[in-house]
């Protein structure tokens, strides 16, 4: 699952107590290539697990496989 808040372009939807949130589910097989722009506005779960994106980040973008 990966989450998008409030502040990511495109226009996002859904409402979470005062955040508009969107949802993205991603289904296939691994491992799977992620690049992300805006990554701090970005949380990840992966098999039920969040994952820290924070080693992956550079100058606001994010890229990396999951799993690793």
């Amino acid at each position: 699952v990966i989450i998008v808040s409030e502040n990511s372009v495109p226009p996002l939807q859904g409402v979470y107590g005062h955040f508009v949130v969107r949802y993205y589910i991603i289904n296939g097989n691994s491992p799977f290539d992620i690049l992300l722009g805006a990554a701090k506005e970005v949380s990840i779960e992966f098999n039920g697990s969040s994952v820290d994106i924070e080693p992956y980040t550079k100058f606001g973008i994010a890229r990396f496989t999951l799993p690793e």
